[in-house]
């Protein structure tokens, strides 16, 4: 399992607290089967047979930073740069706030090592659609 601290920029690490941000719990983990996010009191899992593709975004401050709705998807994030955009085959159902549940076909997040978070979920893609033929 390889795993991915957030990227959360020194100007909202404090608000951050607000939601429990701290750098033990904000990461990503990459598994063989799934992607597993943590931001503060914040938590989802994503299949990796549920995503389509990983690449890097660009994410608008007018979308906020923390647990947010934008881009058509869910965010954790903490920072405009390093954002990736998870993209889904499907659209699911996430978690959004105290039990509501929104669906979306995408997630952004942004991570410290963004190329090496890409290059892990993209390496673990491949070897499930080769595993799948």
């Amino acid at each position: 399992m390889a795993r991915f601290d957030m990227k959360v920029d020194p100007l909202w690490s404090i608000p951050l607290l607000i939601i429990g941000a701290t750098k033990s719990r904000s990461y990503a983990e990459v598994g063989d089967a799934e992607v597993f996010l943590k931001f503060g009191i914040g938590e989802e899992r994503i299949q990796l047979a549920e995503i389509a593709s990983v690449e890097a975004h660009r994410w608008s401050i007018i979308y906020g930073i923390g647990h947010r709705i934008g881009y058509g998807g869910l965010a954790f994030v903490g920072s405009t740069q390093g954002v990736i955009r998870i993209e889904l085959k499907e659209p699911r159902l996430f978690n959004v706030l105290f039990g509501l549940k929104l669906r979306f076909r995408r997630f952004f997040v942004s991570i410290e090592d963004q190329q090496g978070f890409i290059a892990a979920v993209s390496e673990r893609l491949t070897v499930g659609d080769d595993a799948g033929r």
